[in-house]
């Protein structure tokens, strides 16, 4: 439904409020007889409203200043991290490799930021195979090479839902039952 609402806004409502032809919009899409006349109204009007529109506004700029995007499409985080579980053949991936997985396309990286970041990745890894610099937490090397702290809420390169607090539970469990066995 939030895609089709998203479709319909930026399709149909939007090109009539940069023509000005809000006229067009009184009445239902030909192409969508199924919905109800009084409620393509009510979202008309919803998508019409200053709020609305100073909210669209605000997130097309956020969203043209993103530098990097994953290209794991539908198949999500959680399974570009199993791809890179299976090349890499160990149970738990660096982050960094799924990162660069992620904006991989047909084996190559796509933007010149990633490209950029992806080097820095390479460097920091020689640094730590040679013991010049410590990772520890969240100011792994993904962190380092991005140059930008992790969000408290969020976690790069793990898929949706996981947490900075889930991350350490897991680790906890891990060491307790290493400790257990």
């Amino acid at each position: 439904m939030k895609d089709f609402k998203n479709r319909m806004t930026k399709d149909i409502i939007m090109p009539a409020l940069k023509e000005n032809d809000l006229g067009r919009l009184a009445q239902v899409p030909e192409k969508h007889p199924e919905i109800d006349a009084a409620d393509w109204c009510k979202f008309v009007e919803s998508r019409l409203t200053p709020e609305f529109l100073e909210l669209s506004k605000v997130q097309r700029e956020r969203s043209s200043k993103i530098q990097s995007r994953h290209r794991s499409g539908r198949s999500g985080m959680v399974n570009v991290r199993e791809a890179v579980k299976k090349d890499l053949e160990v149970a738990d991936p660096p982050r960094h490799r799924v990162w660069i997985k992620s904006r991989t396309k047909s084996r190559k990286l796509v933007t010149d930021y990633d490209k950029e970041i992806a080097e820095k990745i390479a460097q920091l890894e020689e640094k730590l195979s040679q013991g010049q610099i410590q990772v520890q937490g969240q100011n792994d090397i993904l962190t380092q090479a991005l140059g930008t702290p992790e969000h408290p809420e969020r976690v790069r390169a793990a898929g949706y839902a996981i947490t900075s607090n889930v991350i350490y539970l897991v680790t906890q469990m891990k060491s307790l039952l290493i400790c257990i066995l």
